[in-house]
Order: C-alpha cells, then structure tokens, then sequence
C-alpha cells in the first residue's frame, strides 16, 4: 500500500432521531484506505445532556492511521449541509481508536423542525474522511502545530462509552441503517 492519502465520504441515516439515547448507536462500516471505518453516535457526551455526540471509529486497524475527516449533519428539507466540523488531522492506534465530539450540535437544535435536519425522525450525518498510513507521507503544512509537535492533536474528547473497543469493533448490531 502506498503512503498517499485515500478518501471518502459515507452518508449515514440515522432512525428514531427522538429516542436516541446514551447506548451506542453504530453506523455500517465503511472502508477507506486499508481500514474499516464507522461512525458512532449516542446522545449526551461527557456529562453533557443535551448535545448529539458524533465520533470516527477505525475498525479492525493493525497499522497507525492518520485521518483527516469532517463531520456535517445534512438538511434534508434543502438537501444542503449543516453544522459542519472543521477539518481535524488526528491520530488512530488500537489505543486511541475513536476520535469525535461530544458537543456535536444541539439536540433541540437538531430536533427543530425549522432547521430541516429531522425528516420522519431520522437525520443524515454524513462524513469525509482521507486517511494517511504514516505522518512522513503528510506534508507538514497540512498538519496543526500540536501535531507536528507532540504527535497528537490535543481535540480528542474521550468518553466512556468507547472503553471496550474491541466489542465495539466487532460489534455488527446497529440501531441505525445505511441508505
């Protein structure tokens, strides 16, 4: 495999918007250079009562990844995208798997009917993801300067609803579906 990035977007319906809850909601996987990826969703974030919480998971990585992705909740009533995430460029080891926010968007925010993001209690969360084997293939101006000096990011908001990652690996259950 060589060292330049590969990319791509995956769109992820989510059901029963309105009941969502703090389990763990997990997209399909989906594949991006040598890994598997998914995305994973649950309501609340560290503490955090009313947010959606949205993370990036590799799946099933072996290697070190560098992973640069975005998030975007999609506004079906104009098919246009909302609340974006600014690109980050983080680091995923079978240590440090899953990379998010807590604080996503607002969970009445989401649920405004005003704000088209819900159409029969679902929502498209949709992101973009290039993915990196090593940090020497990343031209250094494409990294934030926490990286390039520390080897990590500094925006990585762990929670603990991701502490047994190889069940969540594995894990092939989901309240959600794909479209």
């Amino acid at each position: 495999m060589d060292d330049f990035p590969l990319s791509s977007k995956f769109k992820w319906r989510i059901e029963k918007v309105s009941k969502l809850n703090q389990d763990n909601h997990l997209s399909p996987t989906f594949t991006v250079g040598p890994c598997k990826w998914r995305l994973l969703a649950f309501r609340r974030g560290r503490n955090v009562d009313d947010y959606l919480s949205v993370y990036v998971v590799a799946v099933e990585c072996t290697d070190s990844r560098y992973a640069r992705f975005s998030l975007a909740v999609v506004g079906q009533t104009n098919n246009t995208f909302k609340k974006e995430t600014e690109d980050r460029m983080l680091h995923f080891t079978k240590e440090e798997s899953d990379w998010g926010f807590d604080e996503f968007i607002r969970f009445n925010e989401l649920l405004d009917p005003s704000n088209g993001y819900i159409v029969n209690d679902a929502c498209t969360v949709e992101v973009e993801l290039h993915s990196f084997s090593k940090q020497d293939s990343i031209k250094q101006e494409f990294l934030p300067m926490e990286l390039v000096e520390s080897g990590h990011s500094g925006m990585k908001f762990s929670h603990e609803k991701t502490k047994n990652r190889k069940k969540l690996a594995k894990d092939n259950s989901s309240a959600v579906q794909r479209y």
